[in-house]
């Protein structure tokens, strides 16, 4: 009888012990452990490594688990974990070209959380932080806001004796053809360096020209009801790209592109004067030592309107640990963490707290004025929109619809009545097909 009491007594505190091991962690030392799935940017990652640092430093009990994937990887990373019922504690959805819409329904809503700690979104953009409400839910938290800018080598500018473009988004005499006549004059054929690379995808173009591939009807139920390819805006901008190419001669051609490409990227090797491109140039021009470069205002377009790149931070519904991966949130949006981000991304923040901080050492580093700065990032945000994969489901696929015949048209492949007429006959199949 004793023998058999004590062996219940023994298999009930092992039970114990294996139930509380379960609950409280994945490493069986009592601690928690969070996984954080982020896309590979080596900048990024320096700042990623060091908040995990300091932030396990700070509370033991947890551990943070880095899941580096590359960002055109991460949609299949994303749908897999998804199926698996293992979407990591912290995710990013942006970041996956599906879209922030795509994966919206497996997001924590963090309206409680940001109610009990209102500190946490203190100064933050309110047009950054409303893009990321669904229904009255609260699904992200935006860690910066990124426009799109013009970067130039201000070397090749002073040589071809061209004043510096303008950082003011209202100056009328920065034309598209005024770009184009100064493109001109830093083309060098015989060097190969260009005058003007647009890094835009098509669907971008079209609303820096004031339209868009997708029907506003589409934009506000978050899927393609109806395309909008024979608006003249769209055809306006997909021509204009093609003319940098064919008919100016200031922007490499496909083939052309990929031999400058072989030195790295054509910007940060000397080859491009001039490149339209998100904010994340930023970061990604920062180590450029060989030439001086800025940042200005894209050309004046009539009913102009400048995509906006917003990172963000999500917790996901398969968290088993969401309060923990709340304080992990918390942390990353505190003011000494976005100092950090700001320091190694030089990235703007979405918090407006810090704005001043980020312009008094971003304009150091490049060499302008904190006013003109101030200028070129206020304007990209003015005229700033939410980017198509924030809004309509299934971005990844419509995107390559989109990008296939056009781009097939840019490498001089297919004729514009071709390119438009497929974009057109793939983008009608699929809402046949969501029907």
């Amino acid at each position: 009888m004793f023998f058999k009491t004590f062996l219940i007594t023994v298999l009930g505190l092992v039970l114990v012990i294996a139930m509380s091991g379960c609950s409280g962690s994945t490493n069986g030392k009592g601690k928690v452990q969070l996984s954080w799935l982020v896309r590979a940017d080596p900048h990024e990652k320096v700042w990623e490594n060091q908040m995990i640092k300091i932030f396990e430093q700070q509370n033991p009990n947890i551990n943070i688990k880095l899941i580096d994937v590359p960002q055109d990887q991460i949609d299949q990373k994303m749908r897999t974990m998804i199926a698996g019922k293992n979407l990591p504690d912290i995710v990013a959805p942006n970041w996956a070209n599906g879209g922030f819409m795509s994966y919206a329904d497996q997001l924590v809503d963090l309206s409680n959380y940001v109610k009990k700690d209102p500190e946490v979104i203190d100064g933050v953009l309110p047009s950054a932080l409303n893009l990321w409400k669904i229904k009255g839910e609260l699904k992200a938290l935006p860690i910066n806001t990124l426009g799109s800018l013009l970067f130039y080598n201000k070397d090749l500018f002073k040589k071809a004796g061209l004043p510096d473009p303008p950082t003011d988004w209202e100056d009328k005499a920065w034309t598209w053809d005024k770009m184009v006549s100064y493109a001109k004059k830093l083309t060098d054929p015989s060097k190969h360096i260009y005058g003007l690379l647009d890094n835009n995808d098509p669907s971008v173009d079209a609303e820096m020209f004031g339209s868009s591939f997708i029907s506003d009807e589409s934009y506000k139920k978050g899927l393609l009801l109806k395309p909008n390819v024979d608006d003249p805006a769209v055809h306006k901008a997909v021509k204009a790209h093609h003319d940098l190419i064919f008919k100016y001669k200031v922007s490499p051609s496909a083939s052309q592109l990929s031999a400058i490409s072989q030195l790295g990227d054509p910007f940060v090797s000397g080859k491009v004067a001039m490149t339209i491109n998100g904010g994340w140039g930023l970061w990604g021009y920062q180590n450029i030592e060989d030439f001086k470069w800025s940042v200005a205002a894209l050309p004046y377009v009539p009913n102009r309107q400048d995509r906006m790149y917003i990172d963000i931070m999500s917790i996901s519904k398969d968290s088993k640990h969401p309060k923990e991966a709340w304080k992990f949130m918390k942390f990353l949006y505190s003011t000494d963490s976005l100092k950090s981000y700001i320091h190694i991304t030089q990235g703007p923040p979405a918090n407006q707290h810090l704005m001043n901080y980020w312009l008094d050492f971003e304009s150091k580093k490049l060499g302008i004025s904190k006013q003109k700065l101030k200028e070129a990032h206020e304007g990209s945000i003015k005229y700033g929109i939410e980017a198509s994969n924030h809004m309509v489901k299934d971005w990844a696929t419509l995107i390559q619809y989109i990008n296939q015949p056009i781009n097939a048209y840019y490498g001089g492949n297919k004729s514009f009545k071709d390119a438009m007429y497929e974009t057109k006959r793939l983008l009608n199949s699929w809402t046949t097909v969501k029907k």
